[in-house]
């Protein structure tokens, strides 16, 4: 119960600290309207979602798997690397074959629906990423040996 409490709680603050800085750094004007992107970059999104929730079932596979102890952290560390990973993947790989999409359009969607810039996601995003693949690495080392 402790681990959904503290995740609802961790959602909760993540989004206060977003509108926070959604506030402090208003954005640029953009080209389109938020529903213009919408129609053109949510199933993008949902796209990313599924990438993302692939990852981390792949990380709790290997807790059912009995590849590692129920009470390590380093599976949930290997669900979010490849979770960030899918994503990101399909994002670029859809953004990258489609020529009526394009990935700073994306950026202004993302942009425009929360609220704020997204460098400041990208500020906690990069640690987290380094230190899960930091696990997710070390997992693989210890495996091995």
């Amino acid at each position: 119960m402790r681990p959904l409490i503290s995740g609802i709680i961790g959602a909760l603050l993540a989004f206060a600290v977003l509108r926070l800085l959604g506030r402090i750094s208003p954005l640029q004007p953009k080209a389109h309207s938020l529903e213009w992107y919408a129609e053109r970059y949510q199933w993008i999104e949902w796209a990313a979602l599924a990438a993302f929730l692939g990852g981390i079932a792949s990380g709790l596979f290997l807790y059912q798997s009995a590849r590692i102890p129920t009470n390590d952290p380093r599976g949930v560390a290997v669900g979010f690397v490849l979770g960030c990973l899918g994503a990101v993947g399909t994002l670029l790989t859809i953004c990258s074959i489609s020529r009526s999409h394009r990935l700073n359009e994306y950026w202004d969607y993302q942009e425009l629906k929360y609220g704020a810039k997204n460098k400041f996601a990208l500020w906690v995003v990069g640690p987290v990423f380094g230190l899960s693949l930091y696990g997710a690495v070390d997992l693989l080392i210890r495996s091995s040996s």
